[in-house]
């Protein structure tokens, strides 16, 4: 499922593309890479708003906070589990830039 994610209560919010891996716990995980602006930019503020459709061609909409995982091995390996697909982009980067995120709906 893809998404807009686009950061609140900052001078200028950005909208970013991104592929949610698991929904599990009322939270929704996914990966980005240490050295993107989203990353640089989510965890100078948390506060985080999403846009989106799933497979059934339904809309959501929530608000929420972004956390960094604190056991980063096991939420990538558990995220790329979900999404083979990711493999492709786990190739360009190595495991050390990519970090595990999840958003706490309020």
């Amino acid at each position: 499922m893809s998404h807009s994610l686009r950061l609140i209560k900052t001078a200028c919010p950005q909208i970013h593309i991104i592929n949610v891996m698991p929904v599990e716990d009322e939270k929704i995980y996914f990966c980005t890479s240490r050295g993107k602006d989203f990353y640089a930019q989510l965890m100078r503020d948390e506060n985080v708003a999403i846009t989106g459709i799933n497979k059934d061609y339904q809309m959501i909409r929530l608000n929420g906070k972004a956390q960094k995982l604190v056991d980063q091995k096991l939420w990538i390996d558990h995220i790329f589990k979900e999404n083979p697909s990711m493999n492709l982009w786990n190739s360009l980067y190595t495991g050390k830039d990519i970090c595990a995120i999840c958003l706490r709906t309020n």
